[in-house]
């Protein structure tokens, strides 16, 4: 299969995502579009090789894209220093594939919806927490009828996640992360798990009459995958078709402008925004304009700092007559790129 006219993103460019970036570039892919909000860290040093020391406080992704104009010119890196739910959908509608490398679960749970929005497969990879636990790489198809990611979570924990992106109040605590990334026994066995991800993710490509979704697992001490099916989760709220959707044209539109400019009669927002919280501390209320995400995970109080914030407003959908329709796109978080769902 000819690799150059292939676009990919690969979301989480660290300790595994970095390697993965590393083995599409010697296959000369034409783009990669690299996805991650983190600066490089000391701690990060010892388990992702293409970081250095000059390198720490700088974007990952900035790093990763001086990497490619030094080893791989003929690739094109693009550099996106945000979270995956933070990108507009325009910069992933025009990819074959989501090489999906991050550390959580919640990551895992957004790029499930946006690829299924979109109707992109995945290929996404998991190093194990400990040295006997087992690594994987997962084939997510293209289609509506095939399992996602969400599909492999048990209901309750999937809800929790669910609760976190859309709800009103904190997602529950058991959301799983591994952010340290592998400790230094299991480099090579990350290594061993990129290229396996790099091989399923290309392969799948070149198969696209793939009938489901699949895993590769194996541990470290071991040479042997086995294979697992993956059938759609009964339950998995992602399978249904979605509304259209329309291109943003101007980060200074308002909703009211768009929908005019549409001819629709209102927007369905793909991650709530949070417009009025108030503090459990200080209990005073603001308006954060953000995603409901980013207020669960990492929103201070701007009047005491307290993490005790929770909404008071959210939107969903934001018809012509809604005050909030005046307002700027970009003022209340939504990316100029974005494609949104009307109605």
């Amino acid at each position: 299969m000819l690799f150059q006219s292939i676009r990919v993103a690969v979301v989480g460019v660290g300790s595994l995502g970095s390697r993965v970036c590393e083995k599409l570039g010697e296959r000369r892919v034409a783009y990669v579009q690299g996805v991650d909000p983190d600066r490089v860290d000391a701690s990060n040093l010892h388990t992702t090789p293409i970081f250095s020391e000059c390198d720490v406080g700088r974007r990952k992704t900035d790093v990763m894209s001086d990497v490619f104009v030094r080893r791989w010119s003929h690739t094109e890196f693009h550099s996106i220093s945000q979270e995956v739910a933070g990108v507009g959908f325009s910069k992933f509608a025009g990819l074959d594939i989501i090489f999906s490398c991050v550390d959580s679960d919640q990551a895992r749970l957004e790029i499930a919806y946006l690829a299924k929005s979109l109707r992109l497969p995945v290929c996404d990879a998991g190093l194990p927490a400990r040295p006997d636990g087992r690594g994987r790489v997962t084939v997510f198809t293209r289609s509506l009828h095939h399992a996602c990611y969400s599909c492999l979570l048990a209901p309750g924990y999937r809800s929790c996640l669910l609760q976190e992106s859309y709800g009103s109040q904190r997602g529950c605590s058991r959301v799983k992360s591994h952010a340290d990334g592998p400790s230094s026994p299991m480099l090579e066995f990350c290594k061993a798990i990129a290229e396996e991800q790099v091989r399923a993710g290309l392969e799948l490509l070149s198969s696209p009459h793939i009938s489901k979704s699949f895993s590769f697992t194996r541990c470290a001490r071991s040479e042997k995958w086995e294979v697992i099916d993956h059938n759609q989760g009964i339950t998995c709220p992602f399978h249904e078709p979605q509304l259209r959707r329309a291109s943003i044209e101007a980060a200074d539109q308002t909703i009211l402008d768009f929908l005019k400019r549409t001819g629709a009669q209102s927007v369905v927002l793909d991650w709530p925004i949070c417009v009025e919280a108030d503090c459990s501390d200080c209990f005073a209320v603001h308006q954060p304009l953000c995603r409901v995400a980013v207020l669960s995970r990492r929103w201070q109080c701007p009047h005491c700092g307290s993490i005790n914030v929770r909404p008071a407003e959210v939107l969903h959908e934001i018809n012509r007559r809604n005050q909030w329709s005046r307002i700027p796109l970009a003022d209340l978080g939504i990316p100029s790129e974005h494609m949104l769902m009307i109605k």
